[in-house]
């Protein structure tokens, strides 16, 4: 007769929980003369995992888990001696804790000038928890190793310029950790800098007007000793596009022309040696007259090739004379970047641009006076996606305990599509070249993730992951499974006859998965 029993609660030991595991435990009404077996089962990214055999035991410990991360666990019960299984009634969600993140990546260090050194990296590759920031380290070289100084930044910058008292011609090792609200990570690679003595380079002391006119400011400033130039750079208020850096050689004196009228210009002058730069002296020069009008641009028809803009023709100007500057980009630092497209229309077809993309479109008026100021509020143009595109951040992973081989990746489309693809997956084992496809259904997870299990040691794999359409382009990499063991105590022996003999000891302890 088939007894009917099911696991009435299930519970999780705190003290247990951790970054990679945790022990559950779970009642059940007892039956007397009856034992029980369990089989527990977890699920994570769609994917029920049943442990390897049933047991008699009431608890059991979930182990090789991905830190910071969520899973449902339940139990099988079956009497013993039966081979019908009670379907399961609880299920648990348990997270498991942070995990220690990995270093950060492509550690760069730049020097700006005698003080200003700047520090790049990018994100760390695992961050196992809620990242929090990152910690900048940085110390002299030396044969007696002195305590690093440091300074911390939030989890959303990359970049950090450190201001001190370099000294010259000493070498500085500058290194990154990154944290999150557990664990701090081990070091990034150490990165070393010799410290240019030429870096240090004098402030423009002065700037002074010598002749202004309606369109144009001429402008003068102290030298600079053994200074290879100068930089001018002019800024406009915050709603005109950025202007061009010029550079001057061999003079202290410059003409800036073209100036718009009604605003005021912030001009800033450095000098530079090589490539490092004094701190910069500034000035301001306001221009009297009618400002350039802002334009507002409307999209009018939009397709697979182009998008049609049209824009409102300006009052009080001779618009015979005027040239248009079209802006685009997909942020507005790029938005404010210098014109596209110049034109003497009101209307355009912008074509070229790349699919699956989010663009910021403006206009304004660049000739033959300007840069006018842009709309304040630019047109959001999406295009459409190219479903041929390759997926991007393709990883693979092979856990060596767990005997499994993890491919994540992200859409190629960062825009919210409605509507996903799926994806093929291609598998190809590279010793004894057998290739397994795989097809994964929709999923509308920024990150998508499909696992390979009973993965032997000594396998190589090329891994192409793609769109399920025709003539889709793929991604791929090669990843490498733990290396076979190699027998020991090799040895050789030559024979009369011009031959050897080769012997080794033979490996121990090893199953072959294959």
């Amino acid at each position: 007769m088939f007894l009917f029993t099911q696991v009435s609660s299930i519970t999780v030991d705190e003290r247990s929980l951790n970054s990679t595991s945790f022990l559950v435990s779970w009642w059940i009404t007892l039956t007397a003369n009856v034992a029980f077996e369990y089989l527990p089962s977890i699920h994570y990214n769609n994917e029920w995992k049943n442990v390897s055999s049933w047991n008699t035991g009431t608890s059991y410990r979930f182990t090789n888990l991905k830190p910071y991360t969520t899973y449902t666990v339940t139990t099988y019960v079956r009497a013993k001696g039966q081979s019908k299984i009670t379907p399961p009634y609880i299920y648990y969600e348990i997270a498991t804790t942070e995990g220690i993140p990995s270093p950060p990546l492509s550690v760069s260090v730049i020097q700006q000038n005698g003080s200003r050194v700047l520090v790049s990296w990018d994100p760390p590759k695992e961050v196992n928890g809620r990242l929090e920031g990152y910690t900048v380290n940085y110390r002299s070289q030396s044969k007696n190793v002195t305590p690093a100084q440091n300074v911390k930044v939030s989890a959303s910058e990359t970049s950090v310029v450190i201001d001190k008292d370099f000294k010259p011609h000493v070498v500085y090792e500058f290194w990154v950790k990154a944290r999150n609200g557990k664990h701090e990570s081990l070091s990034s690679v150490m990165v070393p800098l010799t410290f240019d003595g030429t870096s240090f380079v004098e402030k423009i002391t002065r700037i002074e007007v010598l002749n202004k006119t309606a369109k144009s400011v001429t402008l003068r400033w102290k030298p600079v000793n053994n200074a290879d130039g100068y930089m001018v750079v002019p800024i406009l208020p915050q709603t005109y596009p950025v202007l061009p850096t010029i550079k001057v050689q061999n003079a202290t004196v410059i003409t800036l022309d073209n100036m718009v009228p009604g605003t005021q210009y912030v001009i800033k002058v450095a000098a530079y040696v090589k490539n490092f730069f004094g701190q910069h002296e500034t000035t301001i020069v306001s221009f009297g007259g009618t400002p350039l009008p802002a334009l507002n641009v409307e999209l009018k028809e939009k397709t697979n090739d182009y998008a049609l803009l049209e824009w409102n023709e300006p009052k009080g100007l001779d618009t015979n004379k005027l040239m248009y500057g079209v802006y685009y980009g997909t942020s507005m630092d790029a938005l404010f970047e210098a014109a596209r497209i110049n034109t003497t229309s009101r209307s355009i077809k912008l074509t070229g641009l790349l699919p699956c993309q989010s663009y910021l479109v403006s206009v304004g008026i660049v000739g033959p006076i300007g840069p006018g100021p842009l709309g304040r509020n630019p047109l959001k143009l999406d295009t459409a996606y190219n479903r041929t595109l390759p997926p991007k951040e393709l990883t693979v992973e092979i856990n060596e305990t767990s005997q499994e081989m993890t491919i994540e990746w992200q859409h190629s489309c960062a825009l919210d599509l409605g509507a996903y693809p799926s994806y093929i997956i291609s598998v190809r084992e590279l010793t004894l070249n057998k290739t397994s496809v795989v097809t994964v259904q929709p999923s509308s997870n920024k990150t998508i993730v499909h696992v390979f299990r009973q993965i032997p040691k000594g396998a190589a794999y090329e891994i192409s992951v793609s769109t399920d359409i025709p003539n889709a382009q793929a991604v791929s990499m090669i990843a490498y499974s733990a290396p076979l063991p190699a027998p020991d105590r090799l040895q050789v022996y030559p024979e009369r006859n011009g031959t050897h003999v080769v012997n080794w000891k033979t490996v121990h302890d090893f199953k072959d998965d294959k």
